[in-house]
């Protein structure tokens, strides 16, 4: 999953203020958004598109028609390499793409802290007290059989008892 980006943020006031999506109609509206969800794809690359007509045809949804409305739509990309790209798309993806990385970066970071941290306090610990050490012992703390403010809890007498039994050979 990492590199992928399945969205892309969608920026409602710059696309209503575009004068290039202002003029056009409806149905090339949709041709455009649809192709500008294509280009994106699943955001593991640089968004881009095939320049072929009839792939834009196609992928566009505008079929036959993209021969009368296909011009202004074909406009709002540039061709770079054999491929067309849509400048303002391309800027979002570098920064969907820079976010990703500095939060990766800082996971990666935050994690290693944290394990450092804890296997400081393991370290720190007495041998005896060391988690490990009391679950294979079959020690508790204090702390687990009794509720600090009214004593042994029922489920702590419970399972001292069940214990007591076990080790006994008699019930509780």
């Amino acid at each position: 999953m990492a590199d992928r980006f399945p969205w892309f943020p969608f920026y409602a006031a710059d696309w209503r203020l575009s004068r290039a999506v202002r003029a056009m109609t409806p149905e090339q509206r949709g041709g455009y958004i649809e192709l500008l969800c294509v280009a994106w794809d699943d955001g593991t690359r640089e968004p881009s598109l095939q320049s072929s007509d009839a792939y834009l045809a196609q992928m566009s949804g505008l079929g036959r028609r993209w021969r009368i409305a296909g011009a202004p739509i074909r406009a709002c990309f540039v061709e770079r390499d054999g491929r067309l790209c849509s400048d303002k798309l391309t800027k979002i993806w570098e920064i969907q793409r820079a976010k990703y990385e500095l939060r990766s970066d800082a996971g990666r970071l935050g994690g290693i802290a944290k394990a450092k941290r804890d296997k400081e306090r393991v370290l720190a610990m007495p041998a005896a007290s060391q988690p490990s050490a009391r679950r294979f012992a079959g020690q508790t703390q204090k702390s687990d059989r009794t509720n600090s403010s009214s004593g042994p809890t029922a489920l702590s007498a419970l399972t001292d008892g069940a214990l007591a039994s076990a080790t006994t050979g008699r019930r509780a």
